[in-house]
């Protein structure tokens, strides 16, 4: 967020408004993501934490029980910010998106990549054994009882 305010400000000679961050679709979202972030800070479990794990900077498939369903989601939500920042920040640099060679020459940065793709996936996964929970258990009504 800081390298698109930056920017605006090289652009613009002055600070963006809220219509000007409105105005940026991709900047919009952000501001979104990072008020969905700011909003948890006193939940115990946003608090617990902790994504420079070594454990997890592995972007090993087996560490997904360490993060209740609520992190997780806390936890794909902040990385991604990371890595927007991280993006844009290369894009401000080098005047063009980051590719593979890019990412990969930045090990703590691939280590991210791996982890949120490692979330994302198991999010993915969750969803879809509701569903098949849905499909398998169905709700069924009882008719009402006549009085």
């Amino acid at each position: 967020m800081d390298a698109w305010t930056k920017n605006f400000n090289q652009k613009n000679g002055r600070e963006p408004t809220e219509e000007d961050i409105e105005s940026d679709k991709e900047q919009s979202k952000r501001t979104r993501l990072y008020s969905k972030l700011d909003a948890p800070q006193n939940d115990p479990n946003a608090a617990n934490l902790d994504l420079n794990n070594d454990h997890l900077n592995h972007g090993k498939n087996n560490v997904f029980h360490i993060f209740s369903p609520h992190q997780r989601d806390l936890a794909v939500l902040k990385l991604k910010s990371e890595l927007d920042a991280w993006e844009s920040s290369f894009l401000n640099k080098y005047q063009r998106k980051p590719d593979q060679v890019d990412i990969e020459r930045e090990n703590a940065v691939l280590k991210r990549y791996a982890l949120y793709q490692s979330l994302v996936l198991q999010q993915d996964q969750d969803q879809q054994n509701l569903k098949n929970v849905a499909h398998e258990n169905p709700v069924v009504e009882q008719p009402q009882a006549y009085a």
